[in-house]
């Protein structure tokens, strides 16, 4: 990995999502230290806050609805014949 957090986040992203440009993003994160668990929020230099609250919005529907985008990738892994 590269010592750039800012282009690992590139790659990351990319990799992610190819073939789409990336306009803005919202990073929802937990962290666990001794003194407990914390969430931390990061975004583009772009983001307002009508922005967020929609994609916000939108991932919860996502999540909700179809569950999350991973899980499918993960279950074919682990059973094939699926």
């Amino acid at each position: 990995m590269s010592e750039d957090p800012d282009l690992e986040f590139e790659a990351l992203v990319k990799d992610t999502f190819p073939q789409q440009m990336i306009t803005s993003w919202i990073i929802v994160a937990e962290s666990v230290s001794g003194d407990g668990k914390d969430i931390h929020v990061a975004s583009s230099d772009n983001m307002t806050f009508w922005l967020a609250s929609g994609m916000l919005h939108c991932a919860e529907d996502i999540i909700l609805n179809s569950g999350f985008p991973h899980q499918e990738e993960e279950q074919n892994e682990q059973d094939p014949d699926s």
